[in-house]
């Protein structure tokens, strides 16, 4: 956790309030393409749902016991 930490005082010190905008709205595209392109396996692209997005599905594969269900 410590080095999202230090990645966000970087953005905060080293960008502008226009660079730190976009930086977030790089962030947040990027993680909306990833969820919307690469499906789960066993599930088509774009399924939101908790069992059928590929963020589901590395929570539970990371995560013992059950999870979200």
């Amino acid at each position: 956790m410590g080095i999202y930490y230090f990645f966000a005082a970087m953005a905060v010190m080293l960008l502008s309030i226009r660079g730190q905008v976009l930086l977030f709205a790089g962030l947040l595209g990027g993680y909306w393409a990833v969820l919307r392109f690469i499906p789960a396996p066993g599930f088509a692209a774009f399924d939101l749902s908790q069992e059928g997005n590929l963020a589901g599905y590395i929570d539970r594969l990371l995560l013992p016991g059950r999870f979200c269900c």
